[in-house]
């Protein structure tokens, strides 16, 4: 669990240092086509971290709230959990074009 949690911890460390990235590039008025491109790509993948870490953060509290479950159980939920994240924070087709340097 507590390797889970520092990755998760990590996670949302990167998602941060990515959102003061978007507030820096607000304020830049001289972007190019293909780096605001890029930039909403970007906020794509970071809304479903988003996503992911507010499901982290309701499966804990139902985990609190129900107590005393089996370790197995949970175990299989944070595999699966986990398998999730990985492949949700490949970029998902409806984020990346078919032109986009980050489809490949």
């Amino acid at each position: 669990a507590k390797d889970i949690d520092s990755h998760l911890e990590s996670l949302q460390n990167t998602r941060n240092t990515i959102e003061a990235l978007f507030l820096d590039a607000d304020k830049v008025e001289s972007l190019s086509h293909a780096q605001r491109s890029f930039l909403e790509r970007l906020r794509c993948v970071v809304d479903k971290v988003d996503d992911l870490l507010d499901e982290k953060a309701a499966r804990a509290k139902r985990q609190r709230l129900m107590g005393g479950r089996s370790k197995v159980i949970e175990q299989v939920k944070m595999h699966r959990y986990f398998k999730k994240l990985a492949q949700e924070s490949s970029l998902s087709s409806s984020c990346k074009s078919e032109n986009s340097p980050l489809h490949e």
